[in-house]
């Protein structure tokens, strides 16, 4: 068997500081012969204002967005 790998990951010089773990994760064979890409950047505190956006607690008790969300991520991975 003969298998290639080529895999980037670009950020950009302002994120560079603040890079602080990379990798690769394998995923189970049976659903794919590709592997995830990530990293983990240390960014701080965000100050609150116009242009930030955090997700409301409140929306993890909405069974029907919930009920969406769960569909939509399956649909991805299926």
């Amino acid at each position: 068997m003969i298998s290639s790998v080529i895999d980037y990951i670009y950020i950009g010089q302002l994120l560079q500081n603040k890079l602080q773990d990379t990798g690769i994760s394998r995923l189970n064979s049976n659903w794919s012969d590709h592997s995830i890409l990530h990293m983990s950047l240390v960014v701080g505190q965000s100050p609150s204002g116009p242009g930030l956006w955090r997700a409301n607690p409140a929306y993890a008790t909405h069974y029907t967005l919930r009920t969406q969300i769960t569909q939509k991520v399956h649909n991805l991975l299926t």
